[in-house]
């Protein structure tokens, strides 16, 4: 949950409240209510390999995989197979296993970037390694414009939708770090950073 720009610059500027809408759409078509805690697990092993995403051109497939890679988790196009990887490292599978909660961010995280960068993953796909490090070397451009900016917004929201937060808020007569923490099964940070947000809501 970096301040500072960390991805690629996005085809499209995002706001906190698009991408809460977004993330709301996704809890609803995986059969979740928005008080309910996500299934990190069972989303990534049972339900991401049968979705797909609107891409540029069309429909893409979506699968999961699991493999040895330098990161907790990555999101990128396989162009041979026209589709969207999105995988996690041995380690962050195991920790999903044990409910992790930084396995459970890093799942949705990843999850956020095959829904919102289709584009952006395809035309990385298709450059040289020298042009990928040039995109992300980019740094000349709004927060709301960061890949890595919107995806942890749109995993914040994914597994603390602000309608359930809003519940807890007004079921306990006050909203804290511990709270949302304990009710989603989050991270303290992931929980402060979600109470912030709801102020630009």
């Amino acid at each position: 949950m970096q301040k500072e720009k960390t991805g690629v610059k996005a085809a499209k500027g995002r706001s906190y409240r698009e991408l809460e809408s977004i993330a709301a759409y996704w809890r609803t078509k995986l059969g979740y209510d928005m008080i309910s805690r996500f299934d990190a697990l069972d989303f990534f092993d049972n339900q991401l390999g049968d979705l797909q995403i609107r891409g540029p051109h069309g429909m893409v497939d979506v699968v999961e995989h699991i493999g040895h890679c330098s990161q907790e988790g990555l999101t990128r196009y396989d162009a041979d197979h026209e589709r969207l990887e999105v995988v996690l490292s041995q380690d962050t599978h195991e920790s999903l296993k044990e409910s992790g909660v930084r396995a459970r961010f890093t799942t949705c995280h990843e999850f956020g970037h095959a829904v919102l960068h289709v584009g952006e993953l395809i035309l990385l796909a298709g450059m040289p390694l020298v042009g990928q490090a040039a995109m992300h070397r980019q740094r000349e451009y709004p927060r709301y414009y960061d890949s890595e900016w919107q995806a942890n917004a749109f995993a914040a929201a994914l597994l603390m939708p602000e309608r359930g937060v809003r519940s807890l808020e007004t079921k306990h007569g006050f909203l804290s770090d511990d709270l949302i923490a304990d009710h989603f099964h989050v991270s303290l940070e992931a929980a402060g950073y979600r109470i912030a947000a709801l102020d630009k809501l």
